[in-house]
């Protein structure tokens, strides 16, 4: 137990020093059990063998603790916890809930364990979320977590597929759901796909008056500039911190 404190110290310590210009009480985010979890390489080899595990996530927010309950994905990096999961659910509630800001239909893009999707749910309790993953695999767990993290006081979190690199799965989303006014994403630019990211997010948005895509991500991400001159380029407003 010592040992997992001691850890959850040590990845609170990062994540305030990758993320301490957005003026967040990261040094107070986070706890991961088991505690091993918080190790990605050591993670995804220990994934190779292990059955999917139970993790729970506590989040210290303003006024409160949201604790998630997840199903870790098996030999896959989708079911690791990132940092910017975490410091992007403080956001919405540090810079959107506070500000009187409360979307009517969220979508988590690339959600992986999808604590930031989970989160939303919490925070903005009357709105519907979606989950969404390429991966197959992937959703099953996360509709796993969600059955985990009831009964929800409004709305489920519903579990989509979309694939970055498809409108046409954007399209059946969006006959599904409807244009959604707030899109998140928790360190989902990494490599060349996502330069299509941007088209997919004016269509997802629509034409939805005040809609934003929110996204988190470490510092010195690669691809970051082209996704930043790809949005603008698609005719997004883009702003940066």
């Amino acid at each position: 137990r010592r040992l997992g404190r001691l850890v959850a110290d040590s990845q609170a310590a990062q994540v305030e020093a990758k993320f301490d210009h957005l003026k967040l009480p990261t040094d107070k985010i986070i706890s991961v059990r088991p505690s091993f979890s918080l190790f990605p390489s050591f993670t995804y080899l220990a994934l190779l063998f292990l059955p999917p595990l139970l993790l729970q996530v506590d989040i210290v927010l303003a006024e409160s603790v949201l604790t998630l309950e997840l199903r870790q994905v098996p030999a896959s990096i989708a079911g690791l916890v990132w940092n910017s999961s975490i410091v992007l659910a403080a956001i919405l509630e540090e810079r959107l809930l506070h500000a009187g800001i409360k979307p009517s239909n969220m979508l988590e893009l690339g959600c992986g364990l999808a604590v930031t999707g989970l989160a939303a749910q919490r925070i903005f309790s009357n709105s519907a979320c979606t989950l969404s993953d390429f991966d197959e695999h992937v959703l099953k767990t996360v509709q796993d977590s969600v059955d985990l993290n009831g009964p929800w006081s409004g709305p489920e979190p519903t579990v989509s597929t979309l694939d970055f690199r498809d409108l046409a799965s954007a399209q059946a989303l969006v006959e599904r759901s409807g244009n959604f006014d707030l899109l998140i994403g928790a360190d989902v630019v990494y490599d060349f796909s996502v330069l299509e990211l941007p088209k997919l997010v004016r269509h997802l948005l629509g034409d939805k008056k005040a809609a934003t895509a929110l996204f988190v991500s470490p510092v010195g991400r690669p691809r970051m500039p082209e996704f930043l001159a790809a949005a603008a380029d698609c005719g997004l407003a883009v702003t940066t911190e």
